[in-house]
């Protein structure tokens, strides 16, 4: 639908392909590679890609809410403009080729609901990406994410397996440019968090597991940017709100008393 409200003229209708929700099993063969910049094939039941197309001036590709299994490295060969990415949705989907290192160009990558478990070793040639959402995945670990991703802005933990904690937390800290963070953290990991302000304000997006205290305290100042706190597998009495900052020039200028995004709590 996107993709059909940009189209303003026949020109431009030629140089994108949607064809969603069509119940493709595979890649459809009149696909004219060679001249499209942008295809949607989503919602469709797709479970395996091995062609290895050419295609120059593509630069967003919808694979979302598929059934895909397999895709050979082949396939990301020949890509070079591709700037968005979307695999999301895939259940069946467990591992990236290697050779995704070759789409240099990848800003947008979206991985959410799949069942990867573990950073590829081919995300480390993707030195523009800004953007990777790992929601809802099995993903156990972002070791060397800082240092293969440095221009990341935008990373999606939420639901994942990975908790923030000590390790995780010097990697997020590589990533200077980091302005929204989604994910998960024990209790006791929580104030570590909060103590590191430029971290925590890029929090957007937090599940809080197994409390072990009855008060959670939580500081308005450093979670300035909280959407949607989520507490599970705990027995809290009570939600303390520390609005006040340990720098004054904070407390100053950006300090609020209350959570003035915060509209989801669970």
């Amino acid at each position: 639908m996107a993709l059909w409200i940009g189209s303003t003229s026949g020109k431009e209708e030629e140089k994108q392909c949607v064809k969603s929700g069509g119940k493709l099993s595979c890649i459809p063969d009149d696909i004219n590679w060679s001249v499209l910049r942008r295809i949607s094939l989503m919602s469709n039941q797709i479970e395996e890609i091995s062609c290895c197309p050419k295609c120059p001036n593509l630069s967003t590709f919808f694979l979302g809410f598929n059934r895909l299994k397999v895709i050979r490295g082949e396939f990301f060969q020949f890509m070079p403009s591709l700037v968005v990415l979307d695999l999301s949705d895939n259940r069946d989907l467990s591992e990236l080729p290697e050779e995704i290192c070759r789409l240099t160009s990848l800003q947008y990558l979206n991985l959410s609901r799949t069942e990867i478990s573990s950073l590829s070793v081919g995300l480390k040639g993707l030195r523009k990406l800004i953007s990777l959402d790992l929601e809802f995945t099995k993903l156990k670990s972002i070791d060397g994410i800082g240092t293969s991703l440095p221009n990341l802005q935008v990373l999606k933990l939420y639901q994942s397996k990975v908790f923030i904690d000590a390790r995780s937390i010097e990697e997020l800290l590589l990533l200077e440019h980091l302005k929204i963070l989604t994910g998960n953290v024990t209790d006791w990991r929580l104030a570590s968090i909060q103590r590191v302000v430029r971290l925590a304000s890029c929090v957007q997006r937090l599940e809080i597991f197994q409390l072990s205290a009855e008060v959670l305290t939580l500081n308005t100042v450093a979670l300035s940017g909280l959407r949607q706190l989520v507490i599970e597998g705990s027995e809290i009495s009570e939600i303390k709100i520390d609005w006040k900052s340990k720098e004054k020039e904070d407390l100053l200028s950006n300090s609020s008393p209350y959570f003035k995004h915060l509209s989801i709590l669970l």
